[in-house]
C-alpha cells in the first residue's frame, strides 16, 4: 500500500479489499492455487488446519482481517464474500464493526412488504458509498434480509435523482 499511496493511485480509484470466511484449510489451499490474485498466507492455512471448528475459525479470521484493513490508509472499503456461507454475514458485519453507527449512504425507500424472490438470472442491485471512508459494498435489500431488520432511509447522494 505504501507504493499505491506514493503513486496516488488510491486517489484515482476506490480500492476495495476482498475478504470472506474460508470454511476449511482444503478450501484455502484450493483458492490460492486456482483463483488468480488470491493471497492466503501459510499461517492462515495452518490456523484453519489446527482449528477444532475450521468454519468458525474462518469466520474469526475474516473479522480480524476486516478490522485490520479498516486501519490501512488508502483503502476505500471491503468486498465481503461468503459463497455458500451467507448466514455468517450478519455476525461478520456486526463483530467487525464495519458499519459502526452508520447506514449505507443511499438506500432507496422501499414499501414495507414481504421479500419477493428475485429471478435467478437477475443480479441484486448494488449500492456503493463514496471512497471517503471504509464501507461495505452490498445491496441494501440483501443487507436488510440478512440482518432481519429495515435500514433507516438515507439521503440520496448529491447530484442523483
Amino acid at each position: 500500500m505504501r507504493l499505491v499511496r506514493a503513486e496516488g493511485l488510491h486517489q484515482q480509484a476506490a480500492l476495495l479489499i476482498g475478504v470472506g470466511p474460508i470454511a476449511s484449510a482444503k478450501t484455502a489451499k484450493w483458492l490460492r492455487a486456482n483463483v488468480p490474485g488470491v493471497h492466503i498466507p501459510d499461517a492462515i492455512v495452518a490456523r484453519l488446519e489446527g482449528a477444532a471448528d475450521a468454519r468458525e475459525e474462518g469466520r474469526r479470521i475474516a473479522i480480524e482481517l476486516i478490522r485490520a484493513i479498516r486501519g490501512i490508509a488508502g483503502i476505500a472499503g471491503i468486498h465481503l464474500m461468503a459463497h455458500r456461507q451467507e448466514r455468517l454475514l450478519p455476525s461478520i458485519i456486526d463483530e467487525s464493526g464495519v458499519f459502526a453507527g452508520r447506514a449505507p449512504m443511499f438506500c432507496p425507500p422501499q414499501p414495507h412488504s414481504p421479500p419477493q424472490p428475485r429471478p435467478p438470472d437477475e443480479p441484486p442491485p448494488m449500492i456503493a458509498s463514496p471512497p471517503q471512508r471504509p464501507t461495505v459494498v452490498i445491496s441494501c435489500k440483501v443487507l436488510e434480509d440478512l440482518l432481519g431488520k429495515r435500514l433507516p432511509p438515507a439521503s440520496p447522494p448529491s447530484g442523483s435523482t
